[in-house]
């Protein structure tokens, strides 16, 4: 079940049909305007359904929001599906190309075209987006958004509920902190403290999360 119904679940119903390890039952979405079919799947209603979908057996549920503006709800989402029960599975495309020794939380999902090289890891329900790079041992933390395109040099560190925006750099043995925003097209040269929004080329403060 994908919980979400937005253009990142229609992403992720692609990548289950791909990789033909689950089969997508179809969708939960709390806002009623979305109630309608997506890729021609139900979207069968509200959270509140949850509970008897997996007294049912549906067991398997992935957070399927991308969680662009922080990640809270992302976070949020995983924390109640996994008190309820649920397993989360990490995701990976086919077309990904991700290192042996990598390793990758539950909850993970790896897009098409991504490149995950060795001795690295990456935190429980964080997204990497299509076409990303992420160098060699490098530490990524929990619920965090590596936006489509964006690239991380050898040895960067980041913290839970981070988001990367579109083809962002991270230059090499960077330490991002935690809930930070890294804008799109951003590059990043030296370390970024914790709750900060950063910008530009090089990476220069906008704000902080709220």
């Amino acid at each position: 079940m994908l919980v979400g119904s937005s253009g990142h679940a229609k992403v992720l119903a692609e990548l289950l049909s791909a990789a033909g390890r689950f089969e997508a039952v179809g969708f939960i979405d709390r806002d009623p305007s979305r109630w309608a079919k997506v890729l021609g799947l139900e979207v069968f209603g509200g959270d509140d359904l949850l509970p008897g979908l997996l007294a049912r057996g549906v067991k398997f549920a992935v957070v399927a929001v991308a969680g662009t503006g922080g990640n809270r709800k992302r976070s949020e989402l995983f924390t109640n599906l996994k008190n309820l029960g649920f397993d989360l599975p990490a995701l990976l495309h086919p077309a990904a190309s991700i290192s042996r020794s990598a390793t990758l939380e539950e909850g993970t999902q790896v897009m098409q075209g991504c490149i995950i090289c060795p001795d690295s890891a990456i935190g429980a329900n964080t997204i990497v987006n299509t076409g990303v790079l992420v160098e060699h041992d490098y530490r990524i933390g929990r619920n965090c958004n590596l936006a489509l395109r964006s690239a991380l040099m050898g040895g960067v560190e980041i913290g839970d509920n981070t988001h990367v925006g579109a083809g962002a750099i991270i230059n090499e043995c960077v330490s991002v902190g935690k809930d930070v925003i890294i804008g799109s097209g951003t590059v990043v040269i030296k370390d970024v403290p914790n709750g900060l929004k950063v910008a530009g080329v090089p990476a220069k403060p906008i704000g902080r999360l709220t």
